[in-house]
């Protein structure tokens, strides 16, 4: 399994290279408002030498206010990752809730990470025929994807 990292386009090879981050909006009086902004990374040190695909959280805060969070991939990519995410849907925490479930797919539907890039091209270009809301393809459908570009 491979990921594409959000940051940088590249592929993540393995799960300990992953990071998954957000940002959370932060309240006047110091109160979190929602998070915001979900990503999937590499997760490399973020220095002026070496450059780095996570947030830079000094940078964020300076210019918007809001905080970092984040976790490792390998976390968010188990179980209890999957609980993790899904109270965090349950409890309206992201201003956008698609942003959350699109990270959900990618981390726990078989084949979307590898196929989700290609969806809209392949619907286009006669692959299959779409019978569900776009950016919700069923196995058979991420499947013929994944033979289409030959990956």
């Amino acid at each position: 399994m491979t990921w594409t990292c959000d940051s940088c386009g590249q592929p993540i090879y393995n799960i300990q290279d992953g990071w998954v981050e957000w940002l959370t909006r932060m309240g006047p009086n110091g109160e979190s408002l929602y998070s915001h902004s979900m990503r999937l990374v590499h997760h490399m040190p973020s220095s002026p030498q070496r450059g780095g695909c996570q947030y830079d959280g000094h940078r964020t805060y300076a210019v918007s206010k809001d905080l970092n969070s984040d976790l490792d991939l390998e976390f968010f990519a188990s179980p209890d990752g999957l609980t993790d995410l899904l109270q965090k849907l349950s409890d309206n925490e992201f201003h956008n809730q698609e942003e959350l479930i699109e990270m959900i797919k990618r981390l726990h539907l078989p084949n979307y990470e590898e196929a989700r890039l290609y969806l809209t091209e392949a619907v286009a270009q006669g692959v299959f025929e779409p019978n569900s809301k776009p950016g919700y393809p069923h196995q058979g459908q991420l499947l013929a994807v994944r033979r289409w570009t030959g990956i």
